[in-house]
């Protein structure tokens, strides 16, 4: 998904994922694992200093 909006101030970056119904859109593809669907790691997007991400994987 090319979609990416985000918003920076002094002390924040906000991001607009978008709907949850269309974060399956997002992949990431693990080696060992495959593709994973609903998944976005944020660290580079928004040039963070710490890893981040989001998930559209339910708990359990």
């Amino acid at each position: 998904m090319s979609y990416i909006k985000t918003q920076n101030g002094m002390h924040f970056t906000a991001y607009q994922s978008g709907a949850l119904k269309n974060w399956s859109a997002h992949i990431v593809d693990l080696p060992g694992a495959g593709e994973i669907r609903g998944k976005q790691f944020l660290k580079e997007l928004l040039g963070l200093t710490l890893a981040a991400k989001e998930n559209e994987v339910k708990a359990g």
